[in-house]
């Protein structure tokens, strides 16, 4: 078997700048973020071949979700 590792990178924009297109109030597109956040991190913890996830992002709440999902992350 090889000796490779598979990661993952996931970058996460601040909720209160993504999805503005979508043109929602600004709780309702922060709630979206979370959900959406979630699903990607349940996921990639599913995986039998990511062994290692980092999450990227300026947002303390996204980081949070991360730390919450997972334990200890690198973040």
């Amino acid at each position: 078997m090889s000796s490779l590792r598979t990661g993952a990178i996931i970058p996460v924009k601040t909720f209160s700048r993504a999805k503005t297109r979508l043109g929602l109030s600004p709780d309702v597109t922060e709630q979206i973020c979370r959900l959406m956040l979630e699903s990607v991190l349940n996921a990639v913890s599913q995986s039998d071949v990511i062994q290692k996830t980092v999450l990227v992002s300026k947002d303390e709440d996204a980081l949070n979700i991360g730390k919450k999902v997972w334990g200890v992350w690198n973040l």
